[in-house]
């Protein structure tokens, strides 16, 4: 898995799909608020809603549905990654240069992240800062069943401040400023240096925050939500994809809360965007936990 140039290949892809028509014009109504003592990012995004209307990305779940990433829109495609992976444009932008990372064949969404899943992650935070975020399960707010991950290069999630990632790196912990149920790692500089060694670590410590998920029966993991920067990695499980009506997908605990329809401000508003996080993972448990 070799470096490229990310920027310049999104920049290539972004002026294809928009002259092809691949990509939908994205609306924005967007209103800050603050709770707990942070804030939050609360946004209408048009493409949420027409990602429903649509009805070409399936809920995970419904195996009767198409799979939109086997085969994906060529008019979207951004890099070959691996030999397991690509990158390409979501359909559905909520940000400029919002990737997709899939697998080349089907894998289950809720199934445990592999290596080469993070060596994708890897060599996207290696060419750019941003966050990575990936939801499994339903309840987590996966989309589609087929595996996929996703960037936003160059993204500063609002909640970062609040990140305070254990001293040690790579050793689990959480930070007190986020109430909700969380397992927290923070990553040394100049990690993503070594693509290697990065993908190794990262895998490590989403294995280790695998303990604090609940047993499931099946192969599928139980729900939960993983976010990546260059600075810290966090997973969060899930007790349920909604609060307050709305949809929760691991953007919500970055601090930005996505809205399908303009009528849920007030209900975000009402019920506290850091409470709507706690309902939808749980309370956090003691640092040792």
């Amino acid at each position: 898995m070799a470096k490229f140039d990310l920027k310049a290949a999104i920049a290539r892809a972004e002026a294809h799909a928009l002259a092809a028509g691949a990509l939908l014009p994205l609306v924005l109504e967007q209103r800050v608020i603050a709770d707990a003592g942070l804030t939050f990012s609360v946004e209408w995004l048009s493409t949420l809603a027409m990602k429903d209307l649509a009805g070409k990305v399936p809920r995970a779940g419904d195996r009767s549905s198409t799979n939109p990433f086997l085969p994906f829109e060529q008019d979207l495609f951004v890099a070959d990654l691996s030999d397991s992976h690509v990158a390409i444009l979501n359909k559905f932008q909520s940000f400029a240069g919002h990737l997709v990372l899939i697998t080349r064949t089907f894998v289950e969404q809720a199934a445990p992240l592999t290596r080469a899943d993070l060596e994708a992650c890897a060599l996207m935070l290696a060419q750019s800062p941003g966050l990575v975020f990936f939801n499994s399960g339903s309840a987590a707010g996966a989309s589609q069943r087929h595996r996929h991950l996703q960037f936003i290069p160059d993204y500063h999630p609002p909640l970062a401040p609040a990140v305070q990632a254990p001293a040690t790196p790579w050793t689990a912990g959480r930070s007190p400023a986020l109430p909700f149920a969380h397992r927290l790692y923070g990553i040394p500089a100049g990690t993503f240096d070594d693509l290697a060694t990065a993908s190794e670590r990262l895998l490590a410590a989403v294995e280790n925050a695998y303990a604090m998920l609940e047993p499931q029966d099946g192969p599928e993991l139980a729900a939960y939500n993983l976010l990546i920067t260059r600075d810290w990695l966090m997973v969060v499980p899930r007790r349920t994809e909604t609060a307050a009506g709305v949809s929760l997908s691991a953007l919500g605990f970055a601090g930005l809360i996505g809205l399908r329809s303009p009528d849920q401000f007030e209900a975000v508003q009402a019920f506290g965007p850091m409470a709507m996080l706690v309902e939808a993972a749980g309370t956090a448990a003691a640092p040792d936990q």
